[in-house]
Order: C-alpha cells, then sequence, then structure tokens
C-alpha cells in the first residue's frame, strides 16, 4: 500500500511539472505572437473560422457560435480553426469557393449572391474528393475479394471443419495440416490392426480442394497451369506426410 501510494505521488509530482513547462510554453508562445495581435487590432483584415459543423464565420462572437449546451447540460466554447490561407480574402472569394457553408449572420451581403446556394469550388472539390476515396476503397475490397481462395463452384472456400482460408498461403498452409493429420491416422490404423477412420477420407479431398484453390490464385488465367500445380502441390504435401506419419510411428513405438 505504501509502494503504491509513493508511486502516486510521484506520477502527480510528474504531472504537476509538466503542467508548468506547458504553462510556461503558452506563454512564451503567446508572448511571441502578441506583436502580430497588436498589428491585426491597428489595421484588421478579414479573417475566417471553420467549426464542427462545416460553417465558416467571420468572428468568434457570432450569435451562431461561442455556446452550445453539452450532454451534461453545461455550456462549452465553440471550437474554432483560423483558416489562415483565406486570411484577408473578401466575402465574395469565400462564398464562391464554400457557398452556402459562409455563415449569412457573418456575411449578410453574400446571401443574394448565385454561388451562395451551391457548394462553392471548395466543396466540389470536397466531393471529387470524397469519390476518389470511395472508388479507392471500392477498387481496394475488388483486389481483396480477388485473393481470397474460393471452392470449385466460385463461392469462398469453406472446409468441412467450417475453416476457411483467406490467402493463398493459408490455403497452402491447410494442404499440409490436412494432409498431416489424414496419414498419422492411417498410419495409426495400419499399426494397431484398425479400419482407417472415414476423417481421413474428408481431410484428404478439403485438401486437394484447398490446393486447387490455392493454384487458380496462383495462376488465375491458366487453367492448365492450375491443374498442374494443384497436382503437385498435393503430391508434394502428401509425400512430406507419410514421412512424418512414419517418422512419429518410429518414434512411438521405440522402447525407452
Amino acid at each position: 500500500m505504501r509502494k503504491r501510494l509513493s508511486r502516486t505521488r510521484t506520477q502527480v509530482e510528474r504531472n504537476h511539472r509538466q503542467l508548468l513547462l506547458i504553462n510556461l510554453r503558452i506563454q512564451k508562445i503567446s508572448e511571441e505572437c502578441q506583436p502580430f495581435w497588436d498589428q491585426y487590432e491597428k489595421s484588421p483584415w478579414n479573417r475566417y473560422y471553420l467549426v464542427p459543423d462545416g460553417k465558416i464565420h467571420t468572428s468568434k462572437r457570432c450569435r451562431a457560435c461561442n455556446h452550445y449546451e453539452n450532454a451534461t447540460g453545461g455550456y462549452s466554447s465553440t471550437l474554432f480553426t483560423l483558416l489562415t490561407e483565406w486570411s484577408g480574402k473578401s466575402h465574395t472569394d469565400m462564398v464562391k469557393a464554400y457557398g452556402h457553408d459562409l455563415c449569412s449572420h457573418c456575411c449578410p451581403d453574400v446571401v443574394n449572391h448565385p454561388a451562395y446556394t451551391t457548394k462553392g469550388v471548395m466543396g466540389d472539390l470536397a466531393e471529387q474528393e470524397r469519390a476518389r476515396k470511395a472508388a479507392e476503397k471500392a477498387r481496394k475490397a475488388d483486389t481483396k475479394a480477388a485473393t481470397i481462395p474460393r471452392d470449385d463452384d466460385g463461392n469462398l472456400l469453406r472446409l468441412t471443419d467450417g475453416c476457411a482460408p483467406t490467402t493463398q498461403r493459408s490455403a497452402q498452409n491447410k494442404v499440409a495440416e490436412l494432409l498431416n493429420l489424414a496419414w498419422w491416422n492411417r498410419a495409426l490404423a495400419q499399426a494397431d490392426g484398425t479400419p482407417a477412420h472415414v476423417k481421413d477420407t474428408v481431410w484428404m479431398g478439403d485438401a486437394a480442394l484447398c490446393a486447387r484453390a490455392a493454384a487458380r490464385l496462383a495462376f488465375p488465367d491458366n487453367p492448365a497451369l492450375q491443374a498442374e500445380a494443384a497436382g503437385l502441390m498435393f503430391e508434394e504435401a502428401q509425400k512430406k506426410a507419410q514421412k512424418v506419419a512414419a517418422a512419429r510411428l518410429r518414434r512411438r513405438d521405440t522402447p525407452k
């Protein structure tokens, strides 16, 4: 308990020191910015602020901003972001760029401007950017879908045990895994003189299915190569599985 209190006290002191440093930095930055604020107060120019709802205001004192009721019932100040690249621009330039996103309370002179009923140039650019991102997202989804293993009927590959390999590599790994299971069970049945389990046939069928699915992804436009690759993949995995099963059986039967 004492150690925990000591760690808590140390953390509080560390946070207090960090807070003091942050306040000193803020004070220093404010002092550096003060000459610019003084210059603005002497000869102000147009400034524009973006708020979270997408509207653009020319002043933080706009009656549509500053305070709104929050979830706790209190009042919080609106978050303003200064659009420095538009500083000094006229209201006409802004309405052409942002259309109806420009606040009508701050800029009543632009309400009758033809561009005020549109999204503006920036709105059109934002719409184009959203469309581009949506197209890119759809393209990536199509690319990902093309890399998912599928069965012989073109459906998503799902094996008897419910497993669904999602990549070419996972389908290839599943070939080896299933054949290892099948040949180990066969080796056990042969050594113990018991009939082979029906699962062996199921596992080998699923392994062949995975091999064909992986081959289709490796050679999507060449059915002949698909068949050849699937056969080679299955044969190589089967040889390794037989060797592994024989080795495990020898170790099991070796007296200790």
